[in-house]
């Protein structure tokens, strides 16, 4: 029973980290869509020359991570949304299993490896600084770790009722 207990409170955990990210990613829309249409539009992030999540969205890399064409590409924080709420669904809607862990997992691995890329961008081309960005992704790998804490535990939960 306390290992059940541990699953919930770990797919509570997995909950909350998922809306900090829808959060995170509608203000990125927010501040992205509002320069768009008032360029002279200053952000609660953007806190001096340096730290500025305008500069950072509103860069080419803002659609599409920067890698597909500008006429396709959807803004960035709408490919959070989409993960968020696979993420999401996977963890509420389905009976905990071995198989949609590994989904969930190999999803937050893949924000990772999106987080790497982009924070690389950030740092050394962009080279400005941007809060909601750093701030999504801590949510990015906290959602990996405990991933793999609800997997540990789901695996553990299934040897047990395997021995009864």
């Amino acid at each position: 029973m306390e290992l059940q207990r541990k699953l919930h409170r770990t797919d509570r955990i997995l909950m909350v980290i998922i809306a900090v990210g829808f959060l995170l990613n509608t203000y990125a829309l927010y501040v992205e869509l509002k320069h768009e249409y008032d360029p002279s539009y200053q952000a609660l992030c953007d806190v001096n020359s340096v730290i500025s999540c305008t500069k950072v969205i509103t860069t080419k890399w803002g659609k599409g991570f920067g890698i597909l064409p500008e006429s396709v590409a959807f803004r960035n924080p709408i490919f959070g949304f989409v993960f968020y709420t696979l993420m999401l669904l996977m963890i509420m809607a389905i009976k905990p299993n071995i198989i949609v862990c590994k989904s969930i997992i190999f999803l937050a691995i893949l924000s990772n490896l999106a987080t790497i890329y982009l924070s690389i961008l950030m740092i050394y081309i962009i080279q400005y600084f941007c809060l909601i960005c750093i701030i999504s992704y801590i949510v990015n790998f906290l959602l990996l770790i405990y991933s793999i804490v609800r997997y540990q535990l789901l695996k553990q939960l299934k040897s047990k009722s395997k021995l009864r």
